[in-house]
């Protein structure tokens, strides 16, 4: 789905997103890329399993494709604010 979006160029203005998962690993790095289509987005939630070593990682993906948001990860009933 992620190259049918990207080969169609379609603009998206949301201003929050919820990313999740089939499985309990992270997607790989080129699935953010999808990202850079969405105008005005100012939050994504980051609704998957990641290791407290990986939020890094991730936060680096999504920022590289939406340098302005603020990331969030689930946690049971919560969200936390990832700050670097």
């Amino acid at each position: 789905m992620v190259n049918e979006l990207e080969k169609q160029e379609i603009k998206f203005d949301v201003p929050n997103l919820i990313l999740s998962a089939s499985n309990t690993k992270s997607p790989d790095f080129h699935v953010y890329s999808v990202l850079s289509q969405f105008t005005d987005l100012e939050n994504v939630i980051v609704d998957y399993r990641v290791a407290d070593y990986d939020i890094a990682q991730i936060a680096g993906y999504i920022h590289k494709y939406a340098p302005n948001v603020h990331i969030y990860e689930k946690n049971k009933d919560h969200l936390e604010e990832y700050i670097p």
